[in-house]
């Protein structure tokens, strides 16, 4: 082992040794410190490891050679072949390839194929070590064939011994995990009889999509008059008449309000730049430690960390546009009643369902057999939730039922929240309409127990900031991250500011007050640009407090973490509408030209299920 180090065949890391590859997987972490936080950040934790001294101090040899459980035939087959791959190291064709495919460091997986070309010599297998349901590290074992994943198993307690050796911090058994990829692949890889009927589904869908667009093409369908049912049926599947809709530019509502599609598009923009960064570093970059190491000290990733407030831009402009779709059936008397009421949770459901009910079922059966690879096997949480549990989804319910990694297509949970604050929106603006001051006390109301819920949470739980990222004690992320009274705070701020601006448009029953503040603000250029420079700078300071929280991890009391979480996304939401509000009384042109350019009029309508629902 030390000669071929030295030839430099481990690279610049030091690497799992040898005989690691096989078993040893101990090695690989030699010299990590002994904080875990530290440990997972590092980058500097495989570097001039001693190899030499380890094999010669430790117990690896007897741990290959397994001579006192030599009576389970298995360990035995593998005992042998790590003793022919010790005793002709040089020249062992097996040894060489194991080297070769295997991992060299902190999560590089290796060479997958490679080693699973040769199915009758090596198979692959993914070595992990838990820190939390959350954090880990691992590296790709290639291994002979003779070392099956029960032999593996067996030997976890030893190899626990071994880690607790080296690494300085007791590491137990339940903490490792691994898996034979290439078992677990096979099974998820298998066509399923659902597969075959989705298939078919998808195959109809198209063939009626294709003939609806050919008589319409044809001029079969009526561009005039009224047409019949099965026409209206027929113009709907369309493709010619669904394209233009889409990318349509006109303007369906009021022209000050097109700037809500501008953020609308660079919000999901953002959550589609956490999300890549997320899933690149944390399912297989080779140097994600030293990726980590350098990133998170650039003042620039406050814009990933504090990308979490993204969503809540989603929560704010739905509570716009939920009360201005909702207020404009109840603004006649004569559709205050329940029967409204239901109707517009039909509407709502039926609208989103299609493109939702798609995603499952294409979660479920199409995507496990397109994918392959190492990491191939994570899919099947998502397959098996969505396949036990895709009633959840479609009820809206999942985040209350399930813990959030167990979530059917767990990004989805945006949805349910949304359905869950849209529930209640009926009620209240149908209570507006009635009394404008008793909508606008409930609405406050509401803001206010969400605050007293959390800080109950909060408080109870010990939320505390560590150094790694935000960590919320006794599992409080699912507590409170995905709950609707926890996330309620932007959308109601935004059905407030549809209230201001409703008001604002009613100059004759509008409030006095309101339509005073506006006549001063549309005439103030003072007041507008410390509007804007306020709401900036609100929403910079939430932004970069994810980086400071990390900086100063130590300086933190159990106080000031509970008002980061509570505060950060309502004032994210008000400084967005200090942004907005001008605009929306009619000032504010430079910005509605960008922010309300045609272009994100089609952008806007592809984000709920083009990129929301589709693009992780």
């Amino acid at each position: 082992t030390w000669g071929y180090q030295q030839k430099g065949m481990f690279g610049q890391t030091g690497t799992s040794l040898t005989l690691l590859a096989l078993f040893s997987i101990a090695s690989a972490w030699i010299g990590i410190p002994s904080n875990v936080n530290d440990f997972i950040t590092s980058s500097n934790t495989l570097h001039q490891v001693n190899w030499k001294d380890i094999i010669k101090n430790s117990s690896i040899p007897e741990l290959l050679v397994g001579s006192s459980k030599k009576e389970d035939p298995f360990l035995k087959n593998c005992s042998d072949r790590a003793g022919h791959m010790i005793n002709h190291f040089l020249t062992d064709a097996v040894l060489g390839m194991v080297i070769q495919n295997s991992g060299k460091g902190l999560s590089d997986l290796g060479d997958f194929e490679a080693c699973e070309k040769n199915k009758d010599q090596s198979y692959y297998l993914l070595f992990s070590i838990m820190f939390s349901a959350y954090n880990g590290v691992r590296i790709g074992l290639c291994l002979p064939i003779e070392c099956p994943l029960r032999v593996m198993e067996n030997l976890k307690p030893d190899i626990a011994n071994l880690l607790s050796k080296f690494l300085h911090f007791k590491i137990y058994p339940q903490q490792l995990l691994m898996k034979d990829i290439r078992a677990e692949n096979a099974e998820l890889n298998a066509i399923q009889p659902g597969a075959v009927w989705f298939i078919c589904i998808t195959v109809l869908l198209i063939v009626v999509l294709i003939s609806a667009s050919i008589l319409d093409y044809y001029s079969f369908l009526p561009t005039s008059g009224k047409p019949l049912h099965w026409q209206k049926i027929v113009g709907c599947c369309s493709g010619q008449r669904n394209i233009k809709g889409i990318l349509s530019t006109e303007n369906r509502i009021d022209a000050k309000l097109e700037i809500l599609n501008g953020v609308r598009v660079l919000a999901i923009g953002w959550v589609v730049l956490g999300h890549s960064f997320v899933v690149t570093v944390f399912t297989g970059a080779y140097n994600v430690t030293s990726v980590l190491d350098e990133l998170m000290h650039r003042y620039g990733i406050a814009l990933i960390k504090g990308g979490t407030v993204s969503v809540d831009v989603f929560f704010f402009l739905g509570g716009i546009l939920a009360a201005l779709g909702l207020h404009k059936p109840f603004k006649n008397p004569s559709n205050r009643n329940v029967k409204v009421i239901l109707f517009t949770y039909f509407h709502r459901y039926v609208r989103l369902f299609p493109i939702l009910a798609f995603v499952i079922l294409y979660s479920i059966y199409i995507q496990p057999i397109l994918t392959s690879g190492p990491l191939h096997y994570e899919s099947r949480a998502s397959m098996v939730s969505c396949k036990n549990q895709w009633w959840y989804s479609l009820l809206y319910i999942n985040n209350f039922v399930t813990d959030y990694l167990q979530f059917c297509c767990m990004w989805i949970w945006y949805l349910f929240i949304d359905m869950q604050l849209f529930i209640v929106l009926p009620f209240i603006i149908w209570l507006y309409t009635r009394n404008k001051l008793r909508g606008v006390l409930v609405v406050i109301g509401i803001f206010f127990s969400s605050v007293a819920v959390q800080i109950a949470i909060c408080s109870y739980y010990k939320f505390t900031l560590s150094s790694a990222k935000i960590t919320y004690t006794k599992d409080i992320n699912s507590m409170t991250y995905n709950k609707p009274y926890c996330r309620l705070l932007p959308y109601f701020i935004g059905v407030l500011l549809f209230f201001l601006y409703e008001e604002g448009k009613d100059l004759q029953n509008g409030s006095q007050r309101v339509l005073k503040f506006n006549n001063f603000l549309y005439n103030s250029h003072l007041a507008r640009y410390i509007c804007y420079i306020m709401g900036f700078v609100i929403m910079y300071l939430v932004v970069v407090s994810f980086y400071y929280l990390d900086h100063y991890k130590d300086d933190w009391s159990l106080a000031f973490g509970v008002f980061h979480m509570i505060s950060i996304r309502p004032l994210f939401a008000i400084g967005l509408t200090l942004i907005i509000y001008p605009v929306l009384i009619g000032r504010g042109k430079v910005l509605l030209a960008v922010l309300g350019h045609p272009i994100f009029n089609p952008l806007g309508k592809l984000t709920y299920g083009t990129l929301s629902l589709i693009h992780i």
